[in-house]
């Protein structure tokens, strides 16, 4: 029971450590900046942006393709470029 445990916890965190530190994409339209809050919309869902970086220079209206990655249940944009 041990020798099949032991692979089996392994391969199950090396599991959940790959898909914590993988990145999404998704495109759309941004719906709503906030430069303030260094935050904008796209597709109804927020991102939290680097306040140094050009997401927060685009425009309302603008198609956007957002690379991010979730840390503590938010969504934080690591690069967002013009489609």
């Amino acid at each position: 029971m041990k020798k099949f445990l032991t692979p089996a916890v392994l391969a199950l965190a090396v599991g959940f450590g790959a898909s914590a530190a993988s990145a999404a994409t998704v495109s759309g339209k941004i719906e709503r900046i906030d430069p303030k809050g260094h935050t904008f919309v796209v597709n109804k869902r927020e991102f939290h942006a680097n306040p140094h970086s050009n997401s927060l220079r685009m425009h309302d209206g603008q198609k956007v393709h957002v690379t991010y990655h979730m840390s503590h249940g938010r969504r934080i944009a690591t690069e967002v470029k013009a489609a």
